[in-house]
């Protein structure tokens, strides 16, 4: 499994925040960028498994840590709901380093 390694302390918005991972992930270009959109880029297209770990979440604003904090909490319960329906696993994984 690859490990993504990532650094918050430049991201001001939380359009930063789903570039950063559109580009780590390698999902599809969109249009639309939200949370929700980008779960759906992960869970739906087939990516090796990884995960990412960001840093310097502590040194963002507000709204940068909400999003963070949202998209891996988010993807977590995906992740659980589609192992207690017998869908395939969600193979990417985010994890908050500060």
């Amino acid at each position: 499994m690859r490990v993504i390694e990532l650094d918050a302390g430049g991201w001001t918005t939380s359009r930063d925040v789903l570039l950063a991972l559109h580009e780590a992930i390698g999902t599809p270009d969109l249009q639309d960028w939200n949370i929700d959109v980008l779960i759906d880029a992960i869970v739906g297209d087939a990516h090796p498994p990884c995960t990412i770990r960001i840093s310097g979440v502590a040194m963002t604003d507000a709204n940068v840590k909400a999003n963070v904090t949202a998209l891996a909490s988010t993807l977590r319960d995906v992740g659980r709901w589609r192992r207690n329906h017998r869908y395939g696993a969600v193979d990417v994984m985010i994890i908050i380093v500060s």
